[in-house]
């Protein structure tokens, strides 16, 4: 009996001496790196160092930035990746509440605990009126360990619309309740300087502390940004004449916390570096960059996903889900997102990457421009047919012979099809008018093919 006793107390000695292993290895770590605005020609120009370095140590690709708004916000895109769906903010920007905000004055880098984000109501209504079936806080209420937020891109007071005082960073850290567990959000990220834009920046020092403390977690999410970059948009919006290079005195200053957040991260630890929104100083809206680095994808190669089924573009939705999959939780059925994943290595990346990011800008502008000419050519078409066919019942001689009409006819059916064809054209370097002209001609052809086949 006394050694059965003694058999069962070194079992349970050694489970319990176990368990904690276990759990370990059951844990692990994700960190969003936003770097809101940046395009693959912004790192092609500025060379970024360490980011460069991710590029080659993990998976790339282009990120569409669409939510469910008209455009892009930056608390959209963060609210978007925090839902895994596509979500409106319209005027919540990521505050906190008053109270969280007063609990961290003079608490230096150290972060704060459990914030609240405010109007989550107002956040709620626009997600279940957008049609995505989105849950802002997705991502946070699925992760049972820890989520931190690290960033402050406010510019300071007196800006017009659309420009908005928030922490934006935290609408992709927090759960449904609102409620992100730990932050560092305030002043104490900034310090003056009369040579940035509005006379802050982001102090290297007091973020890289933030970031060290919220990584000291062996488990969770951090969402990271380091703020300078909005701040150099934002300037860039209101100014007539933006800041020269202040666009990538930002982006190296973003990219330098990029790598001490890498010098924190393990093998096994997941990083995605993104960029949750289009430049708000541009007149169109651009692809931003995406780029993962951990064990699930291969040094070298392209991403994609279920959502686009393209490759070398994924959504800002499928964020979300791409950190739920590292981190072991499966994807909310709501989540429209898809996880990322790596396919075949790519060459010329970056190149291929900016290219595809001209031809969707070129793609978005001269498509209202033909939509447009396409409507008003097939109503007068119809004008015409209408007129004729009337003038013929009452006794008159048709407008113009029977054959043009059916000419006509023929080239309004063949139109979408054309535009589709042009499509494998690329736009971008024939320009609006080549382009156009590509199209006019493929319309042609296929109203003579279609003329051929009925004669035959």
């Amino acid at each position: 009996m006394r050694r059965l006793l003694c058999a069962a107390a070194l079992v349970v000695v050694i489970v319990g001496a176990s368990s904690p292993a276990e759990a370990q290895e059951d844990c692990a770590r994700a960190v969003i790196f936003a770097v809101p605005g940046v395009l693959w020609s912004d790192i092609e120009a500025a060379r970024p160092p360490h980011l460069l370095e991710a590029l080659r140590d993990g998976a790339a690709g282009s990120i569409s930035v669409r939510t469910a708004g008209p455009s892009t916000s930056e608390a959209s895109g963060f609210a978007t990746i925090g839902a895994g769906s596509r979500v409106a903010t319209g005027a919540v920007s990521g505050t906190a509440s008053a109270a969280a905000a007063a609990a961290g004055a003079g608490a230096g880098a150290a972060l704060l605990e459990t914030l609240a984000v405010t109007g989550l109501d107002e956040l709620r209504d626009l997600a279940a009126s957008g049609g995505y079936d989105a849950r802002p806080g997705a991502l946070g209420a699925a992760i049972d360990s820890t989520t931190a937020a690290v960033g402050n891109s406010n510019p300071g007071k007196g800006l017009r619309a659309p420009l908005r005082l928030g922490s934006p960073v935290l609408l992709a850290a927090m759960d449904e309740s609102g409620t992100v567990e730990s932050a560092a959000i305030g002043d104490e990220l900034l310090v003056k300087d009369q040579g940035a834009p509005f006379g802050v920046r982001t102090d290297p020092d007091a973020a890289q502390d933030a970031v060290t403390r919220s990584l000291e977690r062996s488990c969770g999410l951090t969402v990271v940004t380091e703020g300078d970059l909005v701040r150099a948009d934002q300037e860039a919006f209101l100014r007539a004449t933006p800041r020269s290079g202040a666009l990538r005195v930002s982006l190296l200053a973003a990219d330098a916390l990029l790598g001490e957040v890498r010098k924190l991260l393990d093998d096994d630890d997941l990083l995605v570096i993104v960029s949750p929104t289009s430049r708000l100083s541009l007149p169109q809206a651009h692809l931003g960059i995406a780029i993962a680095v951990g064990p699930e994808f291969s040094p070298g190669s392209s991403l994609q996903s279920a959502s686009t089924r393209r490759a070398t573009l994924v959504t800002l939705p499928d964020v979300a889900p791409t950190i739920l999959e590292h981190l072991g939780v499966r994807r909310p059925s709501f989540m429209t997102g898809r996880p990322f994943f790596a396919m075949g290595a790519g060459s010329n990346r970056i190149q291929n990457a900016i290219e595809l990011d001209r031809e969707s800008v070129f793609v978005d502008a001269a498509g209202v421009g033909i939509v447009r000419g396409f409507l008003a050519y097939a109503l007068t078409f119809y004008l015409v047919a209408a007129a004729g066919a009337y003038r013929a019942a009452h006794g008159h001689r048709m407008l113009g012979p029977a054959r043009v009409l059916e000419l006509l006819a023929l080239s309004v059916v063949a139109f979408p099809l054309a535009t589709y064809l042009a499509g494998m054209f690329q736009g971008h370097l024939l320009g609006f008018v080549g382009f156009l002209s590509a199209v006019v001609a493929i319309d042609l052809a296929l109203v003579i093919a279609a003329l051929v086949c009925a004669r035959d």
